[in-house]
């Protein structure tokens, strides 16, 4: 006798996926628009974005991998041309992995990538307890991968890998285009790693432009930053390299920013540029034998704060303009190898208690008052045991 086995539709949907799935669209994984995508074993999305329909909007929760291909291909919506393949506006959402899963971005295509993940809005959350890779196609002009603005706000739990090294600049300052940005931060927050922990790797290479707030916690021997920072419009940056962790950055902070950078294990290196510019407020901490190479510039009243101790070591130029100021205190054997050229009516203060000093003093182009006892602007204050 001949017997016939009859599936409904959404049977046969949950049949296939237990398995491998090839989706073309979000809706393959969310199909009863429950707002959670679940992958449930390894799968792909390969997608076009040409309209705005074709994002995302809720949870995800990865019980495989999930790998996206994502092509650009001249998808334009209201918000400015925003290119969006994840876009809220409001609540709280999430990614979530059910162990080690991947999420696995790589972006082509003919147009700018610009706001692939964005969040905005006071009160609206994304917690990314997801590894996540984002890779771009060679020269696509990247103007933004994550966006958090108007008190929106992103956080990464679970590591983060993203290399915009072979991207075009798509971000514009003054029209030109001079970023190519993996934090557009526009009045929101990112927070990358926020407990700390030594089990997760952030590898960034890219430009994060900030007029927000940008925390981070790189905390492995593999995690780095590499890349541009433009802080304005009095946005707050606290970054720690810790456990090897490596900062390789060129730094404009202005307009009242207020940046910290810590360094504080051996083997944790700091490179790069710090140009501050009207009233930004940066502090450089190193210590427990971490080493730095920076080149600052300071003017128009911006000030600066070197704290080095225990065996930490800094090289570099620091020149000073304007009204800026800079503070450079050096403690329990640290070292510090510095050029210092002070220009106009600038500020310097240098202590070291049983430290190191090596350097050269450049006042060639100082107009300030030396011997003011009132108002000194330069002091040098050494231990002498």
């Amino acid at each position: 006798m001949r017997k016939s086995l009859r599936i409904s539709a959404l049977g046969l949907f949950l049949t296939q996926n237990l398995y491998a799935l090839d989706a073309t669209s979000w809706g393959e994984f969310d199909p009863l628009d429950t707002g959670t995508a679940t992958i449930d074993k390894d799968s792909t999305l390969t997608i076009t974005l040409s309209n705005p329909q074709q994002k995302y909007q809720g949870n995800i929760i990865l019980k495989g991998n999930l790998s996206i291909t994502a092509t650009l291909n001249g998808y334009t919506d209201s918000k400015v041309n925003f290119t969006s393949l994840y876009d809220i506006g409001r609540g709280n959402k999430s990614f979530t992995a059910e162990s080690n899963q991947t999420l696995s971005l790589h972006l082509q295509g003919r147009v700018p990538a610009k706001s692939i993940f964005n969040v905005e809005g006071r009160g609206t959350t994304l917690d990314i307890s997801t590894l996540t890779k984002v890779s771009v196609e060679n020269k696509l002009e990247v103007f933004s991968i994550f966006r958090s603005a108007k008190e929106g706000k992103i956080t990464f739990n679970q590591g983060l890998g993203v290399d915009l090294s072979n991207a075009s600049s798509g971000f514009e300052i003054n029209s030109i285009k001079t970023l190519k940005t993996i934090f557009d931060i526009d009045k929101g927050t990112i927070s990358l790693n926020p407990i700390s922990s030594d089990q997760h790797h952030y590898k960034l290479k890219g430009d994060i432009y900030s007029i927000g707030t940008f925390e981070g916690n790189f905390s492995t021997s593999s995690s780095y930053l590499e890349g541009k920072m433009l802080l304005e419009q009095s946005s707050k940056t606290q970054l720690d390299f810790n456990n090897g962790a490596k900062a390789n950055l060129d730094i404009l902070s202005k307009d009242d920013s207020a940046l910290t950078l810590t360094l504080q294990s051996q083997s944790s290196t700091l490179s790069g540029t710090l140009t501050a510019n009207n009233n930004s407020i940066n502090t450089i901490s190193l210590s427990n034998h971490a080493q730095g190479t920076l080149n600052s510039t300071l003017k128009e009243n911006s000030q600066a704060f070197f704290n080095l101790s225990n065996q930490a070591t800094l090289n570099g130029n620091i020149t000073l303009g304007d009204s800026s100021s800079s503070e450079i205190a050096l403690n329990n054997q640290a070292n510090a190898v510095l050029n210092l050229i002070l220009k106009d009516s600038s500020k310097l203060t240098l202590t070291a208690n049983q430290a190191q000093f090596v350097g050269n003093v450049d006042l060639s182009g100082y107009n300030g008052t030396i011997d003011d006892p009132n108002n000194p602007r330069i002091e040098f204050n050494f231990d002498t045991q």
